[in-house]
Order: C-alpha cells, then structure tokens, then sequence
C-alpha cells in the first residue's frame, strides 16, 4: 500500500510518528538503498506505516509501506517487543583435548542485531558483561595475569568483511579478494576512518575494541590457551599456512559467545597502545592509551603458528603501515 507525498505529509503533521532508530525494528522491513534514509513509524486512519525519512531532516517522507508487524493502537505508536534486543541464534561449540580431537560438542544460543549498509549486512553479537583472568605466564609482554571486569558490549561477529569495507569506504585494499573474506591490509587508521564512516551512515556509534574487550570475548569463559581447548588444528582455525591464504568468514567452530574467527584468519586491530607488560594496565576493560608505542594486534593469522593464535597472544604494529593478514572487527556502543 503506497500514499501519496500529500496525504504522508497530511498524515506526518496530524499524528505523532517516531523515528525507529532501534535497529530490531528496522531488520522487520526490508533495508532501503538509500542508507541515508532511516525507518519511521506513524499512524494514518488507524493503519500503520513505515516510511523512510532522509537522516537529520525535517519530516517529510519518502516510499511508505503498510505495516503489518505492529497491530494498530490509538494510545500507542509502537511498543517494543522482546525482540527489539536483537535475535536469538543458535550454534555448537567444541571442545578439544590436548591432541586436537573433540571430546564433546554443546548447542549455545546468543542475540545478535544486524545494521545493514548498501545492502550488506553487519551483524553484532551481545556480549554480556563479567570479570576474567587476562594475560598469561607464557611471555613477558602477557604478565602479569589480572583480574579485569568488562562491561556488557556488542562486537562483530566476524571480523569485517570485504563487501562491508567495500560498502563504506568504497575501495579494497584485500590481497586474497572475495565478498565473505575478511577485509585486510588495513592501517590502524584505516580501520579506524572506518568506523567514523560506519558511525556517520548509520546514524549509530562503532569503535575498535580495547585489547581486554577483545580477550574476554575471545575467551568466552574458557581460561585454556585457546576457546577450544589446550591446542587448535587445521580442522578448526586457518593458520600456519594450512590454506595458503584467508578464508571466508564464520566456516571454523564458533566460541561460547557465538563469534566466529577469533582465532586465525587475519589478526585484528585493537583501540590500544601497546605496552610491554601490564603493569599499570587499567582493570575496567577500558582503552589503555597512555604511553606505549604502535597499536595492539590480536587473534593471529592464516600466516601465523599456534602460539600467535592463542587468546592471551598480543603483538604490535605500526598504525601506519600496511601488512598481510590484518584486519579488525567492530564494537557498537549501545544504548545498554
């Protein structure tokens, strides 16, 4: 059912409407090919309408739909539902022992909401929030172990793509190319600009995690070497140079938490300066910008050995540079 421009101005000035900036709400409507323009809700004759309005304008709608997913109400434009959080979505996690050989499989759920640009979708998991043990005795530059607590926080479920760098930035600077490959030969800044990009189209704000956040969602409540276990194979993680080159994203077992590729793949920028030790590191999983040198990587590579791969690994680079087998992932700062 389309109105006419008239009668959706007529109907925009005699009723209440809101702006449904609540992600959920817009995933029950189909994306619009214009990602300037953000969903609406209103009211004409007792039948509700989604129209699309033009970011940070007046009121005036464009191509309205009938809504058939909210049940007409005189007091009340739009209740949330229980879904407004995001969309639940199930997975099996694995465990390994200490020759790489599953020992038990377990069927986890999480949330997760998707923010779609161009046509592409860009899906955030809820990670909720705890305390854990970061670091490890095994390298200088992971001592000392310390107790951090994370706040609740949404991150990528796969590290970012190449079709949603393409979408944003308009470019790809991938060696190894393919649509559901990870997005690498980033810069730091680059990754960075990228998120400023994301955060002005959607109307919505993305950052880089900070190097805790990243370790406690890469842990997912495991204290091993690896969410898995005590060690990975080809079987569940690309690295070591067993595939010659990136995968698509999301193909390896999942963590706890339900995000994919955590270990391997491409190794992932961070917020953080990198330091060579954690003396003086802050515990409430916030960036530690302060001094230090480079940026902080994290998760390993297709390139990389096991150790590099492993969740309390950290590395650094330059933010300026570009290499191989770099890449990053989004945090979406929430309205918790």
């Amino acid at each position: 059912m389309i109105l006419t421009p008239e009668k959706m101005q007529k109907a925009m000035t005699a009723n209440p409407w809101e702006v449904l900036d609540s992600i959920s709400p817009f995933n029950r409507v189909r994306p619009h090919p214009n990602i300037n323009m953000v969903p609406v809700l209103f009211e004409d004759g007792g039948v509700r309408y989604i129209g699309w309005q033009l970011r940070r304008t007046l009121p005036i709608l464009f191509d309205c739909q009938f809504d058939e997913l909210w049940t007409p109400s005189s007091s009340s434009l739009w209740t949330p539902s229980s879904s407004s959080t995001g969309e639940e979505f199930e997975f099996e996690v694995v465990t390994v022992n200490a020759k790489g050989k599953i020992t038990q499989r377990r069927q986890h759920k999480a949330t997760q909401q998707t923010e779609w640009i161009n046509g592409v979708s860009l899906e955030r998991v809820y990670i909720p929030g705890g305390s854990f043990q970061m670091g490890s005795t095994i390298r200088d530059w992971e001592k000392p172990p310390h107790q951090v607590t994370i706040k609740p926080f949404y991150l990528g479920k796969y590290p970012v793509t190449q079709a949603q760098w393409q979408a944003v930035m308009g470019n790809n600077p991938s060696r190894f190319k393919g649509e559901k490959r990870p997005v690498e030969k980033v810069y730091w800044k680059d990754a960075v600009e990228f998120c400023q990009k994301l955060s002005a189209l959607t109307g919505e704000t993305y950052r880089l995690p900070s190097e805790a956040e990243w370790e406690y969602a890469c842990r997912a409540g495991t204290t091993t070497p690896f969410y898995f276990g005590e060690t990975i194979t080809s079987d569940l993680v690309n690295y070591d140079r067993n595939r010659q080159k990136t995968t698509e994203v999301g193909q390896f077992p999942p963590n706890a938490f339900g995000l994919y590729d955590m270990h391997g793949n491409v190794r992932e920028w961070c917020a953080d300066t990198f330091h060579d030790s954690y003396q003086g590191a802050p515990t409430d999983g916030s960036v530690w910008e302060k001094g230090g040198e480079g940026r902080v990587l994290r998760g390993g590579s297709w390139g990389l050995s096991a150790d590099y791969c492993r969740s309390a690994y950290r590395y650094w680079l330059v933010p300026v540079v570009r290499f191989g087998g770099v890449g990053f992932r989004v945090v979406w700062v929430a309205r918790l």
